[in-house]
């Protein structure tokens, strides 16, 4: 049976990008992708190593004329952020992505893509399945749970490597080269509580229509919180009338922004008397957006015990453990902390809250932080740390990374640009970005290691509505290749 993307041009990459598409990979989730691409290894009679994590290394000699040029490590990631809609019929875990062409773009129905990073992985499998392509000896490295804190590269061994220049395939634009990324951490708090008896009718509130988003390149555009949005609008009608809180939750990712959020309240105030105070929160959050996100959409209806999933039956939070829940939401820091002093329009520091959840014993809440100054970093997560502590919960860590420090001498750089300008006679944009990349633990490990990170378009990631552009992946295809030429 012939696949989506066939008769698609580069023919090679976007095989490779189905076959991964069609195997279940978000981060935790990745042996299957790994065995896949040791058995790919195996059949060609390629050099690897997997290691317990299911990283993977393979090497591919250098092909005859290029044997005294020094050699290259190509880099990717095998996780994606897996995010689905509602109506979306499959499971995730187990399931590959529904796959689908609109114009230019591919994209998954009703899910992420996964062009964050399957394509990375599916240029390097083309690069290795080729046996006419001229190129040094390569070492391809293949990652695992890139997107929840960076956790395969930081446990992997790369001591083998050899290369001294690193192409890292993990950026999203077209024609920009990265030379620098923040570090970042998780901040993973944790509230007590307790359910009492609480009289009155159920009410679901939910907000949704927000565009989300990468936590690290859109957090400078402000786009809603639905999980702070949520604790906000729960905070403003606290204001007016009492109620307990049966279940809240939002966000399935630490990293990504979250577009959906849900609470079920339970009140003996008036059904009326809520619709209105929804009805004008809309109205003030949708002016409050313009702009910014302005697809906000705030739903409520009143709901029977039997259709509210129940944390504890016939019980709530209120009092003051639903005052430390809201303070801990609306109070903590959220966004851009900071812009960099030295590299305009950069952002230095931010964080994220990424997922809250309402549990038997306690409220979660998970924060992602990022900075490109390490002890800015340390400051936000002190920060954090003592507010929550001063609410009577406690705060852990983990996916803690270093930043990717910007190199104002890079002739691996300067090669690539000189390449870039050549083919297509325009130069390339050099940035120092805000989300995460290995490049700072692989430029950690391996000294002297000269580092690049590029990508074809891609927009919306790690959100339903991520699309890849074919003409893109095409052209960075076409680069790769005359890179790799060099000598």
């Amino acid at each position: 049976m012939s696949g989506v993307l066939e008769g698609y041009e580069p023919k090679s990459v976007l095989h490779f990008f189905e076959k991964i598409c069609s195997m279940p990979h978000g981060s935790g989730n990745t042996a299957m992708i790994s065995d896949w691409i040791v058995a790919f290894a195996k059949e060609r009679g390629l050099g690897f190593t997997q290691d317990i994590h299911g990283n993977v290394i393979i090497r591919k000699p250098a092909s005859e004329g290029y044997e005294n040029v020094p050699g290259m490590i190509l880099q990717g990631h095998m996780d994606m952020v897996a995010v689905q809609t509602e109506k979306s019929p499959i499971d995730m875990e187990k399931d590959g992505l529904q796959l689908a062409v609109d114009g230019d773009f591919i994209y998954a129905k009703e899910t992420s893509l996964g062009g964050d990073d399957g394509i990375a992985v599916a240029y390097m499998l083309a690069i290795l399945d080729d046996e006419t392509m001229a190129h040094p000896a390569l070492e391809m490295v293949f990652t695992t749970d890139e997107e929840i804190g960076l956790q395969g590269i930081s446990k992997m061994d790369v001591s083998s490597l050899k290369g001294k220049k690193l192409l890292n395939l993990d950026t999203e634009d077209e024609g920009i080269l990265v030379a620098g990324c923040a570090g970042g951490k998780k901040a993973i708090c944790s509230l007590p509580v307790t359910f009492t008896p609480v009289a009155g009718n159920c009410y679901k509130i939910q907000i949704s229509g927000l565009l989300g988003g990468h936590s690290g390149m859109e957090i400078h555009k402000e786009r809603g919180n639905a999980n702070l949005l949520l604790a906000r609008v729960l905070y403003e009608i606290r204001k007016e009338c009492d109620f307990g809180l049966v279940n809240m939750q939002g966000g399935e990712k630490d990293n990504a922004i979250p577009n959906f959020a849900q609470a079920v309240i339970q009140t003996e105030a008036s059904p009326i008397q809520l619709s209105q105070m929804i009805d004008e929160l809309q109205q003030m959050l949708q002016k409050e957006l313009t702009g910014k996100d302005d697809g906000i959409q705030l739903d409520f209806r009143q709901i029977a015990q039997e259709e509210t999933v129940w944390v504890k039956q016939d019980c709530a939070v209120s009092g003051k453990k639903l005052d430390a829940i809201l303070l801990c939401m609306l109070m903590n820091p959220n966004g851009v902390q900071a812009m960099s002093s030295s590299i305009e329009d950069t952002v230095e520091t931010s964080l994220n809250c990424g997922i809250m959840k309402l549990r038997d014993d306690d409220f979660l809440v998970r924060y992602a932080l990022r900075s490109s100054v390490r002890s800015a970093k340390a400051y936000l997560f002190d920060r954090i740390n003592t507010f929550v502590q001063s609410l009577g919960g406690t705060v852990d860590t983990e996916g803690d990374y270093p930043p990717w420090e910007y190199q104002t001498d890079s002739t691996f750089r300067e090669q690539v640009m000189a390449v870039y300008e050549q083919m297509y006679g325009k130069t390339m944009e050099v940035q120092v970005i805000h989300a995460g990349l290995e490049c700072g633990y692989l430029s950690e490990q391996l000294p002297g290691l000269d580092c690049v990170s590029m990508g074809p378009d891609m927009k919306n990631i790690h959100t339903t509505n991520e699309k890849l552009s074919i003409s893109s992946v095409k052209r960075v295809w076409e680069f790769i290749v005359e890179l790799l030429k060099q000598k």
